[in-house]
């Protein structure tokens, strides 16, 4: 009895095609973590147990992406931390924003 023929497929190109369907995979947590999304391990919860439908994988994606107030407050103080770091002459124009953001006072 003999078997019939297979098609042959190179190991790089199994490895590749396996790599790209898991990036494509997570990317809605590879999106929150590079987002520091608040919500990243629910989110890669989400993503990690209902991925494999299209509606939990398109559900985690929308919550990677939507921006949040918390979001815009943390990206503010980052970008006057990185000014006063660098010592940007424009350091205290951006400290001057977050704290306005904030409400004024310091936290």
């Amino acid at each position: 009895m003999n078997l019939p023929d297979v098609p042959h497929m190179e190991p790089q190109i199994v490895w590749g095609i396996l790599i790209l369907v898991a990036f494509v995979y997570f990317a809605p947590a590879i999106v929150a973590s590079y987002r520091n999304h608040r919500n990243l391990n629910a989110v890669l919860v989400v993503n990690l147990f209902l991925g494999w439908t299209f509606a939990g994988w398109v559900a985690a994606l929308i919550w990677a992406v939507i921006r949040t107030e918390r979001d815009d407050r943390r990206s503010l103080r980052t970008e006057a931390q990185r000014a006063l770091d660098r010592g940007d002459p424009d350091a205290l124009a951006a400290a001057a924003r977050y704290r306005e953001r904030e409400g004024g006072g310091d936290r």
